[in-house]
């Protein structure tokens, strides 16, 4: 959706996922809907607004990857992979969005399905990512168990059902450090971002 500020600059509105945070020396950055090359850099400021769904302040440390966001930014972006812009607002999607992770460090993973292994009806019971961790500490690869409370999402937005997650398909996964020692870790998917 195309917006115009007061001070007659071009903004749009785009829905996504926190795939990454950057905070160095004084600048702040989300990275939304992809890892890598993929996705779009929002660089956020002490002017940009940051909102709770109902509109209350949100600090920038209470973000976290995995939350759905809504943000205003520039028409205008940086020409490089992925591209960047700066942020007017950034506000959570959902009064829930928040729920569940404040009492884990919150892990993610970026890449492709390298494998579905079923459960006894023939439904999507855990899948193997590979391809890059979103945190330091996360693992490029993992085995993640898909449970009743999983969030399964489509990158540009609505529910998804896990039985949509197919073989080399793109997607970005959230975790807590909860995790087994096995190589690969495993453990349980808190939200699945199909890309």
């Amino acid at each position: 959706m195309m917006l115009k500020a007061e001070n007659g600059t071009e903004q749009v509105k785009a829905s996504g996922t926190i795939a990454g945070i950057q905070q160095f020396q004084g600048a702040r950055t989300l990275q939304m809907n992809g890892a890598g090359t993929d996705g779009i850099i929002l660089h956020i400021d002490d002017q940009t607004k940051l909102n709770r769904f109902d509109g209350s302040p949100l600090a920038f440390d209470e973000l976290k990857i995995g939350l759905a966001i809504e943000a205003e930014h520039r028409l205008a972006m940086t020409l490089s992979l992925p591209p960047q812009t700066y942020a007017f607002e950034v506000r959570l999607t959902s009064p829930d969005e928040l729920k569940g992770t404040d009492s884990y460090f919150m892990m993610g993973t970026g890449g492709t399905v390298h494998e579905l292994m079923k459960d006894e009806g023939g439904g999507v019971a855990s899948i193997r990512v590979q391809g890059a961790g979103l945190t330091a500490q996360s693992p490029s690869d993992v085995i993640l168990r898909i449970e009743p409370d999983t969030v399964v999402e489509w990158v540009e937005g609505g529910k998804a059902k896990a039985d949509k997650l197919q073989r080399n398909g793109r997607v970005l996964v959230f975790y807590n450090a909860a995790l087994t020692r096995s190589m690969p870790p495993i453990g349980k998917a808190w939200k699945i971002v199909i890309q």
